[in-house]
């Protein structure tokens, strides 16, 4: 009958892993490949609803080992970013084993179908809550390592919990002489378990909420480059308007002027702000706001240009993602090439798609050499915590959406390439 009832369980156990497997989905962004993705669910088979003992911690340990580790090696994304999603992921999983499993009969006699309950609500609630939203990524790293201290809290206590404790149950002591070890608190205990579970919870809904948060960030500084690049080209537009309703008085004025006197006042004409059009780089509206709202800097820097983008005004590639590739790119130029001499300024900036593919190469004359970390390019100021996000956001773009990027020097000057399926 046991044994009948041990297989009964298999469907509920796979349903659970499977809903499981779509949360976790919500929050990390698998990599590519069938393989990963079977492989990834067959964890959650492995940790999801198995049978969690208090006094026996050796079972959470394991499964610790084993969902941490497929997070790590099947995701994608920052290794922390990685780290903390994992960590809150499995202790609502941990958590709620151990609840279920320490549950007495007749609710324990369920466990299978009120683990497989759990998961779906979760589900269901964030397909409801976040429709359209995908794996959250969030840059900031001062925000990630505080996830990961919040993260190891509930994981922690389930953890002592499990491991340190003797929830109720006699101990079989080999020494008569010893008295038995019993834990009168149980109630206390699972609640605990139940609090572990209900914050990790809330934590992973405040991921989501965070990292929709940092993309309205986003999205705001793109429309305010938008709006600078519009304000630009009305602002020429009025000009070249006066101009035409003020020609007639021009052509007057300059009838009654010598070859000398016409000669300056034509060049007082061409020199006007609207004979100056803004620039436009390729029919993509995003770009031309993104690289006109570094003008300024670059005018200013006294940098020498070369650019040269040929980049279609549709492309499958996200607004926000296409506006950090290059807001990032012209920042990190900018930045290193004023480090050096006016006359060794120079950021060369080509961009194109050819064949379903988007290629960009950036380049900048720099000072010294890179500055790396175990193979990273790392940032040079004293604030490494706040800085040194640019080549880091253009990687994580760049996995998001299935490219490669590629950073080296030659000689004194620094090459960044990115090319993007399309």
């Amino acid at each position: 009958m046991d044994a009948f009832l041990q297989f009964s369980f298999i469907p509920f156990k796979f349903a659970s892993a499977w809903f499981a497997f779509l949360v976790a989905k919500r929050f990390l962004a698998v990599k590519p490949g069938a393989v990963r993705q079977i492989l990834f669910y067959i964890i959650h088979i492995i940790t999801i609803g198995s049978t969690v003992y208090i006094g026996e911690p050796e079972t959470m340990i394991v499964m610790g080992i084993i969902y941490m580790g497929g997070v790590c090696l099947l995701c994608g994304g920052r290794l922390i970013g990685r780290f903390s999603i994992g960590l809150i992921l499995f202790s609502i999983a941990i958590a709620a084993d151990a609840f279920l499993s320490n549950t007495p009969p007749p609710v324990g006699w369920f466990l299978p179908q009120i683990n497989l309950a759990l998961w779906l609500v979760f589900w269901l609630v964030l397909h409801k809550a976040f429709p359209q939203d995908k794996a959250p990524v969030i840059e900031s790293i001062r925000l990630l390592r505080l996830l990961v201290l919040l993260a190891v809290m509930p994981v922690g206590s389930v953890f002592s919990i499990v491991g340190l404790t003797v929830l109720g149950r006699e101990h079989v002591n080999p020494d008569p002489h010893l008295d038995t070890l019993i834990i009168p608190n149980e109630p206390v205990i699972m609640v605990i378990l139940a609090l572990a579970a209900l914050s990790s919870i809330g934590l992973a809904t405040a991921i989501i909420i965070l990292a929709r948060h940092e993309r309205l960030e986003q999205e705001q500084a793109l429309a305010q480059m938008r709006n600078q690049y519009y304000a630009e080209v009305e602002g020429w537009q009025g000009q070249v308007r006066q101009l035409r309703h003020d020609m007639a008085n021009h052509l007057t004025a300059m009838s009654g002027l010598d070859d000398a006197g016409m000669r300056a006042y034509l060049d007082s004409l061409v020199a006007s702000p609207a004979m100056a059009a803004p620039r436009r780089y390729c029919e993509n509206e995003v770009v031309n706001s993104v690289v006109s709202s570094k003008l300024h800097a670059l005018e200013s820097g006294h940098i020498q240009t070369d650019f040269s983008l040929n980049i279609p005004r549709d492309i499958p590639i996200s607004e926000i993602d296409l506006c950090a590739l290059f807001a990032n790119s012209l920042d990190n130029a900018i930045e290193a090439v004023l480090k050096l001499p006016e006359e060794q300024r120079t950021i060369v900036l080509h961009a194109n798609t050819i064949e379903g593919m988007f290629m960009c190469r950036v380049e900048n004359t720099m000072a010294g050499k890179l500055n790396k970390r175990d193979g990273v390019i790392a940032t040079t100021k004293k604030d490494s915590a706040n800085h040194g996000f640019g080549l880091r956001g253009i990687r994580n773009i760049v996995e998001r959406n299935k490219g490669t990027m590629q950073v080296q020097q030659v000689g004194q000057t620094f090459q960044l390439t990115i090319s993007l399926c399309i």
